[in-house]
């Protein structure tokens, strides 16, 4: 998992980010740095040890079918794990993920993006 390498300052039980693609991590990571890519909408054996990290992950899928599909099996895993799974959507079917929403210069969706975040956990 991309990511990890700005996890200094991470605390226990603090919300980890997951999006789907490094562009999206590197884009995510400047406004909240505790973002990890998962690549190809899995986690695979990674969740035995982000279980170990925090409970609380959110999720910003990308904007099609293969990204709604990977939201559906984290969600399982994650509940098969007690872990808890918000969800961030990206409702511009023009934008495709994170990544797009960062570079098409629409900062406003961006903000929105990042006011759900903190609102969800209680970020400052």
């Amino acid at each position: 998992m991309f990511g990890f390498h700005n996890f200094t300052g991470f605390k226990k039980d603090m919300p980890i980010v997951l999006v789907e693609g490094e562009k999206d991590a590197i884009a995510m990571q400047t406004i909240y740095p505790y973002t990890l890519a998962m690549g190809r909408n899995t986690l695979g054996s990674s969740i035995k040890y982000l279980k170990y990290l925090t409970d609380k992950f959110i999720i910003i899928p990308d904007n099609d079918e293969a990204g709604l599909k990977g939201y559906e099996k984290i969600k399982k895993d994650m509940d098969r794990y007690g872990l808890k799974l918000k969800r961030i959507s990206i409702k511009n079917p023009k934008l495709k993920d994170v990544a797009d929403v960062y570079t098409c210069g629409n900062w406003e969706s961006f903000r929105k993006i990042m006011s759900k975040l903190k609102a969800k956990f209680n970020i400052d």
